[in-house]
């Protein structure tokens, strides 16, 4: 009898190791699944998370509205226009100097044949401004941001220049500016303190020509972002899938023979 109880109680415990090697359902089925989980699948993000929207480039975007203009204008329309308008300012300044050039002789001739020259510079570099904006070549905007430059300089100097010959005095001031002008025709023209508005007008440029370096700087960077942009979107676009899906290398270090 007890023999028969240890005969059954050996046959249970080899049925019970038999059913514990074999695989469940679940395990099987779970095993099955695992080759086949997509990469997206095991992804920390939730699975309502849309995908990442990639960044599409726009030239008319408001970013690109000129500051300057209070956001009228874009920058490479501000940048024609302000070509335009300081052409025109230069030549306005031209006739006014030859007008009190032939009718009071208020200054020598230098002083047209000095405008004549920056206001031909003024065209070329406005001309190649306006063709670098046309066909999207950045690199042609600086002529014209260094001679806008100049000109900042030009007219800083002229006031520092006005301002600190009135810290000498009268006597001073006439005898330095007696060399490029008329002390007593200027007197009657802009007033006994013809050195004060000199100045006054001297910084007035310079703070327009200051306004339009900025827009101008502004045109060139757009066309710079223009210029990578457009040579971006020709890239084939990056499927990050990809990534995932490469096989994990196995680098063995050491040699052979010593295995």
């Amino acid at each position: 009898m007890l023999s028969n109880n240890i005969v059954e109680n050996e046959n249970k415990i080899e049925e019970k190791q038999d059913e514990s090697q074999l695989p469940t359902s679940s395990s099987a089925s779970s095993n099955e699944s695992e080759p086949n989980k997509s990469p997206i699948s095991s992804s920390p993000l939730p699975p309502s998370t849309p995908p990442p929207s990639f960044y599409q480039y726009d030239p008319d975007d408001e970013f690109y509205m000129a500051p300057p203009t209070c956001q009228f204008l874009h920058y490479r329309d501000a940048a024609v226009i302000v070509g335009i308008f300081e052409v025109l300012m230069i030549t306005g300044t031209l006739f006014g100097s030859l007008n009190f050039y032939i009718g009071i002789r208020l200054f020598g001739i230098w002083a047209p044949l000095l405008l004549s020259a920056i206001l031909c510079i003024a065209i070329g570099t406005t001309v190649i401004m306006i063709y670098g904006i046309k066909t999207e070549q950045p690199q042609l905007l600086w002529p014209q941001i260094y001679f806008l430059k100049l000109e900042i300089s030009l007219l800083l100097a002229g006031a520092v220049f006005s301002i600190s010959s009135m810290c000498l005095g009268m006597e001073s001031t006439h005898w330095i500016f007696s060399h490029f002008v008329r002390v007593d025709k200027m007197e009657q023209v802009a007033g006994p303190i013809w050195p004060f508005n000199i100045a006054i007008l001297s910084f007035s440029g310079a703070a327009l020509g200051i306004w339009f370096d900025v827009i101008v700087r502004g045109c060139y960077d757009y066309l710079l972002d223009k210029e990578y942009f457009s040579q971006t979107s020709n890239q084939p676009p990056i499927d990050i899938c990809d990534f995932s899906r490469e096989k994990p290398k196995t680098i063995i270090i050491g040699n052979e023979d010593n295995r």
